[in-house]
């Protein structure tokens, strides 16, 4: 079981959340406050809340902002995001810093512990929400010194589940030219149909060949396997956990270059946060 939640934030922003809820007689639990991906919401992770408390986690998931229940962007942030302006990674730091903050006072969660081994928490990122914890660690200066030291002795990990290199600020090496990418697929005529395709597409099945040497260009470059998990979602589950016009409004931004020069210029978490670990 969990439970829904929606903390409000200073500023004015609202973020829902789901809580699988404290770990009873622990006080070494380790908080993880996942992330979710692009056109997929939070509710792609609700079958974990109840497999936490056995490996003693706390587990959080933050509705990113656009996305139902979470507070939308403003025109004038949409508008930093589609010209690229770094301030629009500024203020997602700054949400995400005021959401750990809210966890920390509000649910009364444990430190890290000595060792770094228990208590704290860890930050996951999945898809391209790994371009949402990122700018938390790039030494971002709307984060003031008060809320710096109200979350440095409890964010310990970095956990970037499964990235796309655009969320690293990573460029496509030339040798991998020919592995497939559901965006640039030049059946899709629309963005849309880039949407709808990468939908299917990541939802696949795709095995990695035996005694694999390595190679990229030597796995499954298909658009689509015999096995999808979205062919076994109906619509109610479609309906619950897809939300295209979030995506289509706030994610395709960005994949485009100016956002990857500011994506590639966040550095490592070390020198912010001294408990952390990627």
């Amino acid at each position: 079981m969990y439970s829904s939640h929606t903390a409000e934030l200073p500023g004015g922003d609202k973020i829902f959340f789901t809580d699988s809820g404290p770990i009873i007689g622990s006080n070494t639990y380790t908080t993880v406050v996942a992330l979710h991906g692009g056109a997929f919401n939070g509710n792609t992770f609700r079958r974990l809340h109840s497999f936490a408390s056995a490996s003693n986690i706390r587990f959080i998931v933050m509705t990113r902002k656009d996305y139902r229940g979470s507070s939308p962007y403003t025109d004038e942030e949409l508008n930093d995001l589609n010209n690229g302006f770094p301030i629009f990674f500024d203020r997602i730091a700054v949400v995400v810093a005021n959401f750990i903050r809210y966890v920390i006072k509000t649910l009364d969660i444990p430190k890290v512990t000595s060792g770094n081994r228990g208590g704290g928490v860890s930050l996951l990122g999945w898809s391209i929400g790994v371009a949402s914890i990122l700018p938390l660690f790039s030494g971002c200066t709307a984060i003031g010194g008060k809320l710096y030291n109200e979350l440095k002795d409890y964010v310990k990990d970095i956990i970037l589940h499964d990235p796309p290199y655009p969320a690293l600020g990573y460029e496509l090496p030339s040798e991998h030219a020919n592995v497939y990418n559901p965006w640039t697929d030049p059946q899709c005529h629309s963005v849309e149909d880039s949407l709808t395709n990468f939908s299917q597409w990541i939802g696949c099945y795709f095995l990695t060949p035996e005694n694999w040497s390595g190679n990229i260009n030597e796995l499954d470059m298909r658009k689509r396997t015999e096995k999808s998990t979205l062919d076994t979602w109906d619509g109610e589950e479609m309906k619950l956990c897809y939300e295209k016009d979030a995506a289509l409004r706030s994610e395709l931004a960005m994949y485009v270059l100016t956002l990857q020069q500011c994506l590639i210029s966040l550095n490592a978490a070390s020198g912010f946060y001294p408990q952390c670990r990627p």
